[in-house]
């Protein structure tokens, strides 16, 4: 009965069905990552991220493509950079920035083993991203065929509301609220990627915090909404990072506490036992001291009335002896 859920679990795993990237870790990257590549307009970027690489090192994941002034001129000519570890693409025309670092994740493929892909948005993908009605615009496809079938955990990040993406083909404007956002999502989450791999990471407080786009299988209000609360769904910042180290240490250090304590007081238990137990050998030997000098007397009593009574036989038996000798004497005079 067990065969089912088994083969479904193989079917999932090599299909590549990724586990939702941890959220805290998320956030450090993603902070990292804006803080190296300050581009002043509307971008996209995939970076090859090892798994557990500490945010605070991320430096050393970039050190081949660090930005610099050459960097940014290679995206002002060709619209695209491909690194060793990174490939970002800004809008080209008609060409959105997204497709654009899907088409050119070769670089990025050939190193996805051991790898978190983290693809990086600063607006949230519009409905021709994430629909399969227009192939020529559409990101699922290459989402299929490119990022699924390579990583096995990947995760997709934006900042602001793709709220206002400009004018029609008939050159009315066009504007997206949370309803059209929603449906956007939904269809990127429905290509295989997952709506749990879906993240907001943006300032709503002035301080980065990364929230997942997945409440109870379902969008979050966050990633849809300016005007949404941000409490919905999972999410980190730098702050709650330090919350919960300096929380953990709090409680190894309870707990440190606690086991001296524990220590200290079977140690006294320790002595307890053992001056209660020294009381009950001393008692036990004044007793056994008390036993001993009682026999001792008793016998030395007994010893000295034994010699008293042999003496006093003895002295029966000097007076018999006297007595015997007196009347033979009296015998022998009256034979003679």
């Amino acid at each position: 009965m067990y065969l089912f859920p088994r083969m479904m679990l193989l079917l999932l795993l090599s299909a590549g069905t990724s586990l939702a990237v941890d959220t805290n870790w998320l956030t450090g990257i993603v902070d990292g990552l804006r803080k190296e590549y300050r581009i002043q307009t509307q971008f996209c970027l995939a970076a090859n991220i090892p798994e557990g690489q500490d945010p605070n090192t991320l430096n050393q994941v970039l050190r081949n493509d660090r930005y610099s002034d050459s960097l940014q001129e290679e995206l002002d000519s060709d619209r695209l950079y491909k690194g060793t570890a990174v490939v970002i693409a800004v809008p080209a025309d008609a060409q959105h920035a997204e497709r654009s670092v899907l088409q050119n994740l070769d670089p990025l493929m050939r190193n996805a083993q051991g790898n978190v892909l983290v693809i990086y948005s600063y607006l949230s993908p519009c409905d021709k991203c994430a629909g399969l009605g227009n192939r020529k615009y559409s990101i699922i496809p290459l989402i299929q065929n490119k990022v699924l079938r390579h990583w096995n955990d990947y995760a997709f990040v934006f900042t602001t509301l793709f709220t206002n993406p400009g004018q029609s083909e008939q050159s009315q404007s066009v504007t997206r609220g949370p309803k059209e956002l929603k449906q956007s999502l939904i269809s990127l989450g429905n290509s295989g990627f997952g709506l749990r791999n879906i993240f907001r990471c943006y300032e709503p407080q002035g301080e980065l915090q990364c929230y997942s786009c997945s409440t109870d299988n379902r969008v979050t209000n966050v990633c849809v909404d300016d005007n949404a609360q941000p409490q919905e769904g999972g999410s980190s910042s730098s702050s709650d990072r330090s919350r919960s180290s300096s929380s953990y240490d709090r409680g190894r250090k309870r707990r440190r506490y606690r086991t001296q304590s524990e220590s200290s007081s079977g140690s006294d238990r320790g002595r307890n036992w053992d001056r209660s137990n020294r009381r009950s050998s001393s008692s036990g030997r004044r007793s056994s001291s008390r036993s001993s000098s009682s026999g001792r007397r008793s016998s030395s009593r007994s010893s000295s009335s034994g010699r008293r009574s042999s003496s006093r036989s003895s002295s029966g038996r000097r007076s018999s002896s006297r007595r015997r000798s007196s009347s033979s004497r009296r015998r022998s005079s009256w034979r003679g």
